[in-house]
């Protein structure tokens, strides 16, 4: 039997968060679309909406953190909103909600999340499957190639806590280079400060200068080396832990979209960072409670201790 490599405390936190309670998990997705607004503005004129803005948000977010279909969260909208909506209004709802808007709840989720703890940066991307075809040359002849779509983040990772969030993600065409990308995915309000691990595919004069100039020490796969054993050996042991997130993806949902039009499909890819802070989140709280109750049972403990026990006097 090989040992495990869980740390204490782990399945005690992974039990209490209840991540498949989706009735608690909706109250916290409704916690920070409030925060973030309307998606859209409603308009002055005619009747008020049956469904707000702030519902139709809600419930796409709930149903890229489930996998549902359009038609299966038809089915339940009248339990979490107590409304039924149909899915072409669904499907018509994630044609308006800009990327900007799901960008917006990401960075509200990793605030929250992001603590006073020791952490490192990294980078890296991965493919999204479609639905759709594309005509490319292959050995001469043009054959029908699926197109994928390219999911771009940078993780901060709090490794003695084990949580991984996300502050900044992109979504790009399959083909697109990565390292131009990361330029365009650095948030300087987000990342500041540490180190920043990467693969060779990050390596270049432009995101190391980009890096040091927020205080941030690059450590980026090359040719050459790492340049000491400290960087060589900070890579080995957190480079692969951004595979979790992808591989996280994966098991729910294929790492794949079902949307064809342009924008729903970068709406909807986006929100799978949405929903991996989401579950950092209700871990986070987790980990903090657990914290808490040994504090308070180890100060239980210290007073039994310390206090002196005085004798009982017969009368």
């Amino acid at each position: 039997m090989q040992p495990t490599t869980k740390r204490p405390g782990y399945w005690s936190v992974y039990h209490s968060i209840r991540r498949y309670d989706f009735l608690k998990i909706f109250k916290v997705i409704q916690t920070f679309v409030n925060k973030a607004g309307d998606p859209w503005e409603i308009s002055e004129r005619g009747r008020p909406p049956e469904i707000l803005p702030k519902e139709y948000a809600c419930l796409s977010i709930f149903m890229t953190y489930t996998g549902m279909s359009y038609r299966s969260l038809d089915n339940i909208s009248s339990l979490l909103i107590g409304k039924r909506v149909a899915k072409s209004d669904i499907c018509w709802a994630m044609k308006r909600i800009p990327v900007s808007y799901v960008k917006r709840i990401c960075k509200l989720i990793h605030e929250l999340i992001d603590c006073n703890w020791n952490y490192v940066y990294i980078t890296d991307s991965t493919g999204i499957e479609t639905d759709r075809y594309e005509m490319k040359f292959h050995k001469i002849k043009r054959k029908p190639v699926k197109r994928y779509l390219k999911w771009h983040i940078i993780v901060k990772y709090f490794y003695e806590q084990g949580l991984l969030s996300i502050p900044c993600s992109e979504i790009t065409d399959g083909y697109k280079h990565d390292s131009p990308v990361f330029r365009k995915n650095f948030d300087p309000e987000l990342c500041r400060d540490g180190v920043m691990l990467g693969d060779s595919a990050y390596y270049g004069r432009e995101n190391s200068d980009l890096c040091y100039e927020h205080n941030i020490k690059p450590i980026f796969k090359s040719l050459h080396g790492f340049g000491s054993e400290l960087a060589e050996h900070l890579y080995k042991q957190y480079r692969g832990v951004i595979e979790g997130v992808f591989g996280a993806n994966e098991t729910r949902n294929g790492n794949r979209t079902r949307c064809r039009l342009e924008h729903t499909r970068n709406v909807h890819v986006l929100m799978f960072s949405v929903v991996h802070n989401l579950k950092s989140y209700v871990k986070c709280i987790e980990l903090e409670k657990a914290v808490m109750k040994r504090v308070k049972i180890s100060l239980i403990i210290g007073i039994y201790w310390t206090t002196p026990v005085l004798p009982s006097l017969s009368i």
